[in-house]
């Protein structure tokens, strides 16, 4: 046997961009969404063992190192549609799944008009995720504040395009949230309990999970995940990651940038995260600057060093 890809990004090409300066069209801060993510042999084996298994894609590292335009990049070149939700305290499992609008039925209550259940009920993103034509006549019920009509729920299209998922930085919710999320995305199926009705996949979506290890996560959760984990880059990965944002950079002054990053930052025994370098690099192309100015040492400090290590 040989190593089948599933997914290759070498075969599935981004659409054609717009036209792009050096520094102006090409990065809007975190949401490079019109730039070529550049793939290691490691990611390309780690999401297609994802496929393969049908397992969530757990991707770990620093802050900044490219682990949400992964699957960012994944839903473009794939044609899937991105659902994301990005994680905070106050995110529950049950909130992923579907929420229970109780303030609109308390004051439909007040005015004696109560609805049925279902008028009260929006998807969440695992919902959207795992059926799109549900979620869809769901959302419409909700917005209507009615049942869902007769024909929300008639003949059904054809399957939809699988999603990529995308649960962005799950170490910033309650500790119980991966392991009550453990038994929805092992079955890829979940039960709404006011409609009585069970949510399944009409095709497995794609789920990337992103941590910045803040909180270590249950280990009944990682065994349940296909594990990758993406450390701070080298120069070599600095400039290819940074030629694809910036093609019309010059390439000697970039490399000369990694070189300078690289070496600032072990001097700070810490490494540069993907995202601090191209804020950097986007900084000197939009404002003229070179390491030769006076002023260049300001910029690093601004862009990588900061005043995180000001303490030390």
């Amino acid at each position: 046997m040989s190593y089948t890809k599933l997914f290759d990004p070498l075969a599935a090409p981004l659409p054609e961009p717009g036209p792009a300066g050096m520094g102006t069209a090409t990065r809007i801060a975190d949401r490079s969404d019109t730039v070529a993510y550049v793939y290691s042999d490691a990611v390309v084996l780690a999401v297609n063992l994802a496929l393969a298994t049908g397992r969530p894609l757990l991707v770990r590292g620093p802050s900044g190192t490219g682990k949400s335009s992964l699957a960012r990049d994944l839903a473009r070149r794939t044609g899937r549609v991105l659902t994301e939700v990005q994680m905070t305290s106050r995110i529950e499992a049950q909130d992923l799944l579907w929420q229970f609008d109780a303030i609109r039925r308390l004051q439909d209550a007040q005015v004696q008009q109560l609805k049925p259940d279902a008028a009260y009920i929006r998807p969440g993103p695992l919902w959207i995720a795992f059926d799109k034509h549900s979620a869809a006549a769901q959302t419409a019920a909700y917005r209507r504040g009615a049942a869902p009509q007769d024909g929300d729920n008639g003949a059904r299209p054809p399957a939809a395009q699988p999603a990529v998922l995308l649960i962005d930085e799950i170490d910033k919710a309650d500790p119980d949230v991966p392991n009550n999320l453990l038994t929805v995305l092992g079955n890829l199926a979940f039960m709404v309990e006011p409609l009585g009705q069970t949510i399944a996949c009409e095709q497995p979506p794609l789920v990337v999970i992103t941590t910045n290890d803040e909180r270590d996560m249950p280990a009944a959760f990682v065994r349940r995940c296909i594990e990758l984990v993406i450390p701070f880059p080298d120069r070599a990965q600095l400039e290819a990651i940074a030629m694809a944002h910036f093609p019309d950079f010059d390439p000697a002054t970039l490399a000369r940038l990694a070189d300078l990053a690289i070496t600032a930052m072990e001097a700070e025994r810490s490494g540069v995260s993907t995202a601090e370098f191209l804020d950097l690099v986007q900084a000197c192309a939009e404002l003229g600057i070179t390491s030769e100015d006076e002023m260049f040492g300001l910029v690093i400090d601004a862009t990588l060093t900061k005043s995180r290590f000001a303490s030390r």
